[in-house]
């Protein structure tokens, strides 16, 4: 016996899988992990090292390194979507259509409106703790990736024998 017509229905429809049409494949939580892990230590090293040096010429020379590694960091960024990081996992970050995401929106977006929420006390807090938990949904996309349009997908290889399709080369 066939069900009455029911105008209130939800729509009937058959979903298939998701495909992107960019062929792009979404960076594993495992290596955007690692890529921030290895992010953390060559940032993050340097700035301890200070304190533990007592000799003023060895702070300043701790700290100039530091400087180098945060704006080599930035050109890897600019020119490819990538931290040191990132660049040693071969992934990197591209806009949700697949296009380079460019510098303003990686450091403006990505990094200062989560470092303007987390000025804002216990509700910053929380949504900094939630932010790399939001990675777990089907996306793959931190609460960061979603404020910047930006994902974070695995590097090509190059079908014509080189390192990779988007300018892997130094």
């Amino acid at each position: 016996m066939e069900a009455a017509f029911n105008p209130y229905a939800p729509p009937l429809a058959e979903v298939g899988e998701v495909v992107d049409p960019l062929d792009q494949i979404a960076a594993r939580r495992i290596s955007r992990f690692a890529a921030a892990l290895i992010d953390g230590l060559t940032l993050g090293v340097p700035l301890t090292l200070p304190v533990l040096i007592s000799h003023d010429a060895a702070a300043i020379f701790v700290a100039l390194a530091w400087i180098g590694v945060a704006l080599f960091d930035l050109l890897l960024l600019a020119r490819y979507g990538q931290t040191i990081g990132k660049r040693a996992l071969r992934i990197r970050i591209v806009r949700n259509d697949g296009t380079q995401a460019g510098l303003t929106r990686l450091v403006l977006l990505r990094i200062g409106v989560m470092g303007l929420i987390g000025l804002v006390p216990i509700v910053g807090t929380l949504v900094q703790l939630a932010d790399p938990l939001v990675i777990f949904g089907q996306q793959r996309r931190c609460l960061h990736d979603f404020i910047a349009d930006t994902k974070v997908v695995v590097m090509r290889p190059d079908p014509h024998g080189g390192a990779a399709a988007e300018s892997w080369a130094w």
